[in-house]
């Protein structure tokens, strides 16, 4: 809320008149009104004494906020959506421009502020207005890669980088890439974008099957957590729906055959499953002597080559599964079998 919104409604909250606020203040009754209107401004020196007529502090009567929460952001972005839709593009941008300038270190507004005005030129049918606008927004992007927010700066730099690859200003993107923040998820994604556009297919390939890797890993991974978390709940049928879908991932994404094993071995081990516990062990250790490379499976065909015995190494892996049978309570059901005995002795 701008100054003249508070100084009418905190006037009214108070059953104030424009006279009588004129006559505290000693001046005209049509000063007052253009404050209200927002045709001018109290003067400077009058904001203490205005501000405590209206029973508020000089902040809250200058409008001012140290730190725009996402709420208020949401709003201003939805009370400028009405305004497209009431007035016209025009309005709605100058009104997203006025913000702007009143919280001018939100870089958070700025880039949501861009890119709501970006997407609203589906409005516009004037092609050459659409041009200087655009160049305004790409400005807007900039300044937003000065936030100390890392996912400002990651949303900014990617659609600066999409821009520049769009307009084959190659050796742009390559430096803006060059800084981008590791953690960011897009990032070779745009490597591979702008690897596509300069013809250098080979490398854009070997990238995107990179990346595919990692974010297998990752998916299974969850999967493997939430199948944990599902068996300390005591939720069977859930856990037994994960540990379906961990195999079938590992299986389908060319994870290896240890990775399809694990979940089984976690499920029938909580549910004290002999048999079928046995049953995937014995796969599970199997397994370990596959020497598994990502290589081998034609999703990852191109991908860096692994360093050499593969990528899983079974023996540091074994040691590790062998003492947690041994010792975890899970699996003490099968302590007593010698068939299970044997199988961790071997």
């Amino acid at each position: 809320m701008v100054m003249n919104q508070i100084i009418r409604e905190r006037r009214k909250a108070l059953g104030l008149t424009q006279e009588e606020v004129a006559d505290y203040l000693g001046v005209s009754t049509p000063a007052v009104n253009k404050w209200e209107t927002g045709k001018s401004y109290p003067d400077i020196t009058m904001i203490p004494a205005l501000a405590r007529l209206l029973q508020t502090d000089a902040n809250s009567l200058l409008s001012f906020e140290a730190d725009l929460t996402k709420e208020k952001e949401a709003e201003i972005i939805h009370d400028a959506y009405k305004i497209l839709e009431k007035e016209g593009y025009e309005a709605a941008y100058r009104t997203l421009i006025q913000k702007m300038k009143e919280y001018p270190e939100s870089h958070s507004l700025i880039l949501s502020g861009a890119l709501f005005l970006e997407g609203g030129l589906l409005f516009l049918s004037d092609i050459s207005e659409k041009e200087r606008y655009l160049n305004e927004f790409e400005k807007m992007y900039e300044r937003a890669m000065e936030s100390d927010d890392l996912e400002v700066r990651a949303q900014a730099a990617t659609l600066l980088v999409s821009k520049y690859i769009n307009r084959q200003e190659f050796n742009k993107a390559e430096e803006l890439l060059e800084g981008f923040p590791e953690m960011t998820f897009q990032k070779n994604q745009l490597w591979a974008n702008l690897l596509t556009v300069k013809g250098e297919y080979a490398k854009a390939v070997e990238m995107m099957e990179s990346q595919l890797l990692i974010d297998v890993t990752n998916v299974y991974n969850r999967l493997v957590t939430l199948l944990e978390l599902s068996l300390k709940e005591e939720d069977t049928k859930t856990a037994e729906y994960l540990a379906d879908m961990c195999e079938k991932t590992a299986e389908m994404y060319g994870c290896s055959n240890y990775s399809r094993h694990v979940p089984m071995v976690l499920l029938y081990g909580a549910l004290k499953d002999k048999e079928k516990c046995m049953e995937k062990l014995k796969l599970l250790l199997l397994s370990l002597k596959d020497n598994w490379n990502p290589k081998d499976f034609p999703l990852y065909s191109r991908i860096l080559p692994a360093k050499e015995g593969g990528m899983l190494n079974g023996d540091s892996l074994k040691s590790g599964i062998i003492r947690s049978l041994k010792e975890e309570e899970e699996f003490a059901f099968l302590r007593d079998d010698p068939e299970f005995r044997a199988l961790i002795q071997g």
